[in-house]
């Protein structure tokens, strides 16, 4: 739940903020209730939850003044652990802004059809409510890294902190701590001997806390630049989950509101009187604006077949890392998802558990196809290569994961007491892959 920080100024809970998405993130909001914390050593930012020059040069001169003998040693360790604490440290970031910004939509919205959400401070602190890890939220502040000293020195003390370049983004971050071991039994040891350590596991990229969406977001903003299938679309998709957010065009890009309404002229296209080189000129500027035009759907077709390249390969990525232990053997990947169906489909009462592991969560797998077909069908890619796209989806899904997942679809299918609890996400669960098992077949995949 939401705890504060001595470090983080507390801003009011009335506050209005910002977040910038892709179509891709803003279903991921929707279809999972929850928010992507990404570790912090993955931003672009290598400065990113790193102390600053001073702050260096006093910790090392705070290290000498104690007389040991092995100080180098003490300095270059306590360096591996801040490094360690940026994969510890996990960050959700927000943008403060009363208002809407251009700057914002440009720098994070990638293609034209691009959505923000808006809500407040208050807003996101109770959406942590219930969430057992403490979520720090605070306003960052913006230094020099060169001679600015970091103000108390502690494990959030790099977070609160970020380069002067990115005073920009009036970033609003939440901040939680994700550790663990490789081995859970070793918590409990009881060794104390000095050269004994207990490896820390980090998360690969991040992690996402489940949050009601529907409480959390106020309104749902369209970019300037959105054109109204993509609109209509996205409408279409809020109403399915059944979201009831306040949706608004932005209107940044629009015409002044008093030129529109000024009612004091009656030109007509027929009583309008140029002179020739004037008329050429517009008709110049049109053509120009045309390619233009065609210059951004071009674009849009690259980035669109760009990204669903690259979410195929993290779907094929995170089929890889899935581990399933059987007996003595630790299968992987497309092997881990048979045994698992196979078990699943065998057992006397179903483990739906295996279908939540974090080693496996082939919930989040199944939901990561279904993401990347929507993403493929709403496109404006041409159809040829959107079919072979759809072809290469459906390809990886049959080649690492029928196996499995088919056992696992009819078997639920066939069950007669599913609990309560799993009612809803498994019916939407079987009602995907037998979606593809069909698409599949009548495709002659």
């Amino acid at each position: 739940m939401y705890k504060e920080h001595y470090l983080f100024d507390e801003i009011p809970d009335s506050t209005t903020i910002w977040k910038y998405l892709d179509f891709d993130k803003f279903l991921n909001l929707l279809v999972t209730e929850s928010l992507y914390f990404c570790r912090a050593d993955k931003f672009e930012d290598p400065y990113e939850g790193t102390i600053t020059k001073e702050t260096m040069h006093t910790l090392r001169n705070t290290l000498d003044g104690f007389g040991f003998n092995n100080v180098e040693e003490m300095f270059q360790e306590t360096m591996k652990l801040l490094d360690s604490s940026r994969k510890m440290t996990l960050v959700n970031c927000w943008h403060i802004n009363q208002f809407e910004s251009d700057g914002m939509w440009k720098l994070y919205s990638k293609v034209k059809n691009a959505i923000a959400v808006q809500t407040t401070v208050g807003k996101l602190k109770r959406a942590f409510d219930g969430v057992p890890q403490d979520v720090h939220i605070g306003k960052v502040k913006y230094i020099d890294f060169d001679n600015a000293f970091i103000e108390g020195f502690t494990m959030m003390g790099p977070f609160v902190y970020k380069r002067q370049s990115f005073a920009h983004e009036q970033e609003l971050r939440a901040v939680v701590w994700e550790t663990g071991t490789k081995n859970q039994d070793e918590l409990l040891c009881e060794d104390s001997a000095e050269d004994h350590f207990i490896p820390i596991a980090f998360v690969s990229h991040g992690k996402t806390i489940k949050v009601p969406v529907g409480k959390l977001v106020e309104t749902v903003y369209f970019s300037p630049l959105s054109e109204p299938w993509f609109v209509e679309m996205v409408k279409s998709i809020i109403a399915k989950y059944d979201f009831d957010f306040q949706i608004v065009n932005s209107s940044l890009l629009s015409d002044p509101a008093y030129r529109v309404a000024h009612s004091g002229s009656t030109i007509t296209p027929e009583s309008v009187n140029l002179p020739v080189a004037v008329l050429k000129a517009f008709i110049e500027k049109d053509s120009f604006r045309l390619q233009r035009e065609e210059d951004d759907r071009l674009r849009t077709i690259e980035l669109q077949t760009e990204a669903v390249k690259n979410k195929l390969r993290l779907i094929e990525t995170r089929i890889s890392e899935i581990a399933f232990a059987h007996h003595v053997d630790q299968l992987h990947g497309a092997a881990a998802i048979a045994e698992i169906g196979k078990q699943f489909a065998s057992a006397a009462k179903p483990d739906y558990g295996l279908l939540y592991d974090m080693n496996s969560n082939l919930f989040m797998l199944v939901g990561n196809f279904d993401n990347l077909m929507i993403d493929i069908t709403s496109s404006i890619i041409p159809e040829r290569e959107k079919l072979i796209l759809i072809k290469e989806a459906f390809f990886l899904f049959t080649e690492k994961c029928l196996t499995g997942l088919s056992m696992i679809a009819l078997r639920i299918y066939h069950e007669q007491d599913v609990p309560e609890e799993y009612s809803e996400a498994l019916t939407a669960f079987v009602g995907t892959i037998f979606k593809f098992m069909k698409e599949i077949e009548e495709r002659k995949i």
